[in-house]
């Protein structure tokens, strides 16, 4: 059984790959069409390895679902990597053409999860609160309506999310803000997250900086890298324009097809630095494990796709005004 299965594994290999050539314009697809059906034929009949995590199926959270058990990951698979961590330094200030100053990957931790309430009731129960809080006008709303969202990554294929405002204030800087989304790179190719040694889940983020302007796009995923295809600086733009028009100073989209979530953020005096711990609590249902296969080395490497690059806007903030209006 072991030598036809062998036969088999290389006669797939050898027609797909004479066969799927004009099929695939991509010279990458035929490839992984062979690799794909190959390692069907090769694990039919057998167990799954330890190194392997089921993927589940994500519900759709603001519908009152369960959220999906999250799986054991194996520890020796998601190793602490040491990458510096978003809160230190003082990205943004300095030389803004030198990429040391202006962007940077680094690591958030995902805040810790509340496991006895499901993340539809916590977005229930936090709307609630803002409604409460909306009534009186004498209280402080620290945060908007959490509500469904759409980030456009990939032009006409919207990623669904849930997005809210956090940290009220008027500090966003017109020129700085604009100079900021225009300097993003479109394209992005964020690596895994993993488990520092204290078995803290880090998040790995791309990070870009102006001033106190502040965006990030962090993958929380300990399997696989978040390839980000496109759209990153529009979605700049979007975050920018509702954290003006509301009164707020960080704005969240938290992915719900993905485990991870962008953030724009003013860290003047300190006051946007703090995470929202919502954000753990909304992503909890989320599968750290989206294929379902730990330990590949090629995930931890970052960098953009293809080389489209920006700078500083030297329109701004004469733009930022025109798309606010």
């Amino acid at each position: 059984m072991v030598l036809s299965k062998r036969m088999l594994f290389y006669v797939l290999a050898v027609a797909s790959f004479t066969s799927t050539g004009k099929a695939f314009p991509d010279p990458r697809e035929p490839a992984r069409y062979v690799l794909n059906a190959a390692r069907s034929l090769w694990t039919r009949d057998t167990p799954p390895s330890p190194q392997y995590v089921q993927p589940t199926t994500r519900p759709d959270l603001l519908n009152g679902a369960k959220p999906a058990k999250i799986e054991v990951i194996h520890h020796d698979l998601a190793p602490d990597r040491k990458i510096k961590s978003c809160q230190d330094g003082s990205l943004g200030f300095g030389n803004s053409h030198r990429d040391s100053n202006y962007h940077e990957i680094c690591s958030y931790p995902l805040p810790a999860v509340n496991q006895s309430v499901d993340t539809a009731t916590i977005i229930e129960n936090l709307n609630n609160q803002h409604s409460s809080f909306a009534a009186d006008k004498g209280k402080f709303i620290a945060r908007s309506k959490v509500e469904r969202g759409k980030v456009e990554l990939i032009q006409g294929w919207p990623e669904d999310a849930i997005e809210w405002s956090q940290n009220p204030g008027k500090m966003i800087d017109n020129k700085e803000v604009c100079q900021l989304c225009t300097s993003i790179h479109d394209n992005y190719k964020i690596p895994k997250g993993y488990l520092a040694k204290d078995g803290t889940h880090q998040c790995v983020c791309k990070k870009w900086a102006k001033r106190y302007e502040k965006f990030m796009a962090c993958n929380c995923d300990l399997c696989d890298a978040w390839l980000i295809p496109w759209g990153l600086r529009n979605q700049c733009w979007n975050m920018a324009i509702k954290n003006k028009k509301e009164g707020y100073l960080s704005r969240y989209a938290a992915l719900q097809s993905h485990n991870a979530f962008i953030r724009l953020y003013n860290d003047d005096h300190k006051t946007g630095l703090a995470m929202d711990f919502a954000l753990g609590d909304i992503q909890k249902g989320i599968t750290v494990c989206r294929s379902g296969v730990q330990g590949k080395e090629y995930e931890t490497e970052g960098g953009m796709l293809w080389g489209e690059t920006q700078s500083p806007g030297k329109a701004c903030p004469a733009a930022f005004k025109e798309v606010l209006n």
